[in-house]
C-alpha cells in the first residue's frame, strides 16, 4: 500500500458466537492510521461487517452522524437489522453504543471528522482505496466459513450481502 497515507484496519476479526453458524456479524477492533501514525482505534469489539458496508456507502455519499443507515457508522452490535422501506437498504438498529464520524466530500477531497474531534482530509481516491481494502479484508474473513442466518434474518442478510458484493465487482 505504498504511497497511501490512510489505512483502515480490522484487528482480531472473530464471530461473537463462533460455534453458532447463525451469528452473521463479524466483530473486531477498527484502527485508522494516517502516515503510519494511529489516529483512531476502537476501545473494544464492534460490528465490522456492518461498518464495512457503511463505509462503502461513504464512497459516494456524505455521512453526518445523525443516525443515517439505522444507527452508528461503526455499530457495536447487529441485534436488529432491517431493510428500510424507503431506500431498500439494510439498516442496523443495534444498541446506542458505537462510533460515529462525519464524512464530507468536497472538491475531490474527503474530510473525515473522527469521533474524538480529530480530523483527516484525503483525496477521494485515497479514501476509496482505504475503504475498499478494509472491506475486502473483512469480507475475506466473513465468507471464509459458511454462516446461516436465522429464518427471520434471511431477507435482510441477503440484501446486506447483495449490496456489499455490489461494491466488489470482481467477486
Amino acid at each position: 500500500m505504498q504511497g497511501n497515507r490512510l489505512r483502515i484496519e480490522a484487528i482480531n476479526l472473530h464471530w461473537l458466537y463462533d460455534k453458532e453458524p447463525v451469528d452473521v456479524c463479524a466483530h473486531g477492533i477498527l484502527r485508522v492510521s494516517n502516515e503510519n501514525v494511529v489516529v483512531f482505534e476502537t476501545e473494544g469489539d464492534l460490528t465490522l461487517s456492518t461498518a464495512a458496508l457503511n463505509l462503502l456507502r461513504t464512497l459516494t455519499q456524505d455521512y453526518h452522524a445523525s443516525g443515517q443507515w439505522g444507527g452508528q457508522l461503526i455499530p457495536c452490535c447487529g441485534n436488529f437489522m432491517v431493510i428500510a422501506p424507503e431506500a431498500g437498504l439494510v439498516e442496523n438498529c443495534g444498541c446506542p453504543t458505537g462510533v460515529d464520524w462525519r464524512i464530507t466530500h468536497r472538491s475531490g477531497l474527503v474530510h473525515i471528522e473522527l469521533s474524538d474531534e480529530r480530523s483527516i482530509e484525503v483525496s477521494e481516491a485515497e479514501w476509496a482505496d482505504a475503504v475498499l481494502n478494509f472491506s475486502e479484508n473483512v469480507r475475506s474473513f466473513y465468507f471464509r466459513i459458511s454462516r446461516q442466518p436465522e429464518p427471520d434474518d434471511l431477507e435482510w442478510h441477503a440484501a446486506f450481502v447483495r449490496e456489499w458484493n455490489s461494491y466488489h465487482p470482481l467477486q
